[in-house]
């Protein structure tokens, strides 16, 4: 599944990408806490927080995320 919110984006001035792009989708809706209003307004603001909390939640990457471990600096 893609993920709509991560789509090329164009500022206007250049393509971005990825995380930039969704960071800058959700800028644009003035942030996250926006978004659940908006969603309240539309009635879901119930579902919204729910997703909201799940999305927020702190878990563990998959088996087959290329995560590379950061090494201190000494």
């Amino acid at each position: 599944m893609i993920d709509s919110w991560c789509a090329p984006l164009f500022t206007g001035e250049r393509w971005i990408y990825g995380a930039a792009a969704r960071e800058a989708r959700i800028k644009g809706f003035g942030g996250v806490e926006n978004i659940v209003k908006a969603a309240g307004a539309a009635g879901g603001e119930y579902a919204a927080r729910i997703v909201l909390d799940m999305a927020t939640r702190t878990v563990e990457p998959p088996d087959d995320a290329k995560v590379v471990p950061l090494r201190k600096m000494a």
